[in-house]
Parts: structure tokens; C-alpha cells; sequence
């Protein structure tokens, strides 16, 4: 057999694994579908990195960190760590918390060399918008657009009088009325630290009473309940039924018992997420109310 032969054979046979390979991911992955819950092959994992790799500009890789690494700034980073970073990924940035490593997916390891490779510009262009970067400027403009009533049909609301700074920016309305009155059917959710995040937090969830998108539960304690029991019981009206044996239950929703103390302790994990300084900071405030408004009206007070 000569060397072409040997050359052509190899090359079938390094085909038929690779077809073969495929198919065997193929079908297992039709068996077992794309979800958050389980850990993803490496494969998968694999992909999804240079998906994201490729998606990043040139121009955005090389961009640096405006804000100078000295000791005020390094040490402001690490107070803001530790109070709105840290519950997921750890004070050391292992994910090694309860509700880091519960998370689907999971808290990643910012510890590892595949993050802290990355440069200030991956950093920043994986969680802000190449087409629409953060500047002190635009978020002085959105403090100002977000108190002005001007904005509303009726020059009678903005923003803030569904998402009020001093109720954690909410209203502690079950439902929100807008600015005709009209009433709707879900409650305004807090706004802490959104941003470009497509998913709101737990941020200053003790204070943001009443729970559920209808207001319909009144305190955190009838929460555990709800989520304890694996749904809500209703006894009687249109809606009666046992939430657990629902068919379109959650699967997150599965249910749990809790020891007194261990209802002690989530209690106070859930009051460990309070940030009472979000409620008054100046920054956060009504930027109309020091200056002389064009109008003399549609500001919120």
C-alpha cells in the first residue's frame, strides 16, 4: 500500500471520527437540552467563550481603565465589592456563597486566569454596550430625565413616582397607578444598580413590601411561606386552588422546610442585603429641587 493510499484511508478514518463524534454530542444534547441548571460541556463552554471573544472590537480590547489605581479608588472598589458583589461571588471572588453556587448558572471564579486575562476593555465591553458607553455625563442626564414630569402624556408623573428613592425605588403600591390614573397589573419594581442588566437583584428587598408582581403578599415572612409550601393555597374566589399541585408551577418552585433558627438566619441574610445609604444618597436624589427649572412646573418634588 503505498504512502497516497495510507495518506487517503488516515483521512477517511479521521472524517468518520469526527462525523461520528458529532452525532454521539448531537444526540445527547437532544437528550438533554440547553439549560442553566446543569454544568455545560466543555464543548459548549468552549464555544460560547470565542463566541463572545469574536464579538469584541479590536478598538474595544485595547481600550484602559480611566480611573487611576491608587488607594482611594482601590479601596472604593473594594467597599463596593463587598457590598454589591460579594453575596454571589464571595468577598475573594470565589462564588463560593450560598446563593453564588446555587445560582443557574453559577457564580464564576473571578479568580481564575480566563477573567483576570481579560483586559479593561473585554471587562468593560462584556458588561456595557460598545454602542452606548457609561460617561458621568449621561448619568447626570438620566437623573435629570428620570425626576422630570415633563416626560409623562400628561406632564403630571416621571419615572420616580413609581420608583421612589426613600421605598428603595418603588412606590409600596401592590399595583402602580400611572400618571391617568389607570391602574396596572403589575407593581413597580426596584431599581437598584440595573443599569444594562437584563435581570433586577434582591438589592434592598426588605424594604420593598408588598411582594409578588401584584402586591398580593403583604410581609417577607407569608414569602418564605409561599415559596416553603411550594405555591400559594388559595381557599376560595376565581383563583382557589393549591399553588403546589399547579401543572404550570415553576420548577424552581419546589418547596422547603425550615428549623426556627434557619428561618432566624434568613431573616437576616435578607436584612444583610439592606443598603439604608441607597435611600438618601445625594447622587440618587431629585437633582430639580437645587436648581431653578425652565418651567417653573412638571418637576417631581
Amino acid at each position: 500500500m503505498n504512502a497516497r493510499r495510507v495518506s487517503f484511508w488516515a483521512m477517511v478514518l479521521v472524517v468518520v471520527a469526527i462525523v461520528t463524534g458529532v452525532g454521539v454530542y448531537a444526540i445527547r444534547l437532544r437528550q438533554r437540552g440547553f439549560g442553566t441548571r446543569s454544568q455545560p460541556s466543555v464543548v459548549e463552554a468552549f464555544l460560547a467563550k470565542k463566541s463572545r471573544n469574536w464579538a469584541i472590537p479590536e478598538r474595544a480590547r485595547s481600550l484602559r481603565n480611566p480611573m487611576p489605581a491608587n488607594d482611594e479608588m482601590l479601596a472604593h472598589g473594594r467597599n463596593h465589592w463587598a457590598d454589591h458583589c460579594a453575596t454571589c461571588h464571595a468577598n475573594n471572588g470565589s462564588g463560593e456563597t450560598e446563593i453564588g453556587k446555587n445560582l443557574y448558572p453559577k457564580a464564576p471564579d473571578m479568580r481564575l486566569p480566563e477573567t483576570q486575562s481579560l483586559s479593561d476593555g473585554e471587562l468593560y465591553y462584556i458588561n456595557v454596550p460598545a454602542d452606548n458607553p457609561m460617561t458621568p455625563e449621561k448619568v447626570e442626564l438620566g437623573r435629570y430625565l428620570f425626576y422630570d414630569q415633563r416626560l409623562s402624556l400628561n406632564q403630571t408623573q416621571s419615572c420616580a413616582s413609581c420608583h421612589k428613592q426613600k421605598l428603595a425605588f418603588t412606590d409600596g403600591r401592590p399595583r402602580g397607578v400611572g400618571s391617568t390614573g389607570e391602574l396596572h397589573p403589575r407593581g413597580a419594581m426596584s431599581l437598584a444598580n440595573v443599569a444594562y442588566s437584563p435581570a433586577l437583584t434582591w438589592a434592598n428587598v426588605m424594604l420593598t413590601a408588598p411582594y409578588m408582581h401584584d402586591g398580593s403578599v403583604k410581609t417577607i415572612d407569608d414569602v418564605i411561606d409561599h415559596y416553603g409550601a411550594g405555591g400559594r393555597t388559595i381557599k376560595s374566589g376565581p383563583l382557589a386552588g393549591v399553588g403546589a399541585e399547579n401543572p404550570n408551577r415553576s420548577d424552581f418552585v419546589q418547596g422547603f422546610e425550615l428549623t426556627a433558627e434557619e428561618r432566624k438566619d434568613l431573616h437576616a441574610f435578607l436584612e444583610s442585603l439592606t443598603d439604608k445609604s441607597f435611600l438618601t444618597d445625594p447622587a440618587l436624589s431629585n437633582p430639580w429641587i437645587s436648581v431653578s427649572h425652565p418651567s417653573g412646573q412638571g418637576v417631581e418634588k
